[in-house]
């Protein structure tokens, strides 16, 4: 009954503007919430076309479960897999270097939700290397003449 009373003490022009308070703060969504979610309408075919390259290991998750205080490695190794096909990627400070396993001829590209980053061809061995960009989600697109692949979305 003290809630009942509580609300019927309150005029209802209080009661609008706390209200209204409420619905204006669910409304605001930050603008690259909004950014992403445009690109990622706009690439919704992308997962249609390209078959999934998963990943299977991320060293920054290994570095979360170290004790406080310890320092991070400078190097950042991600695998990526599909059937008999890896893809194994270091991530340092300034750049992305990349081997496919088994190796064979590819174009790589790198993206976002709104733009191509980067891109570039593997050399004999299977590798490849681009500039690193600075933060966000990002993915690589791997093209052969047989194949289209994609990975996960990663954060930088």
């Amino acid at each position: 009954m003290n809630v009942v009373a509580k609300f019927d003490d309150r005029n209802d022009d209080d009661l609008m503007a706390e209200l209204s308070a409420a619905v204006a703060e669910e409304q605001l969504v930050p603008a690259d919430a909004v950014d992403d979610a445009r690109g990622a309408f706009q690439l919704r075919a992308v997962d249609q076309e390209f078959a999934l390259l998963a990943m299977l290991y991320d060293s920054l998750l290994d570095q979360e479960a170290l004790v406080r205080g310890a320092s991070r490695a400078s190097v950042r190794t991600l695998t990526f897999q599909r059937g008999e096909l890896s893809l194994e990627i270091e991530v340092t400070d300034d750049s992305i270097v990349g081997q496919v396993i088994p190796q064979q001829a590819a174009h790589v590209t790198l993206t976002t939700r709104q733009a191509t980053l980067g891109s570039a061809d593997t050399d004999e061995w299977g590798t490849f290397m681009m500039p690193r960009p600075a933060v966000g989600s990002v993915r690589l697109i791997w093209s052969t003449a047989s194949e289209k692949l994609v990975t996960d979305w990663f954060s930088l």
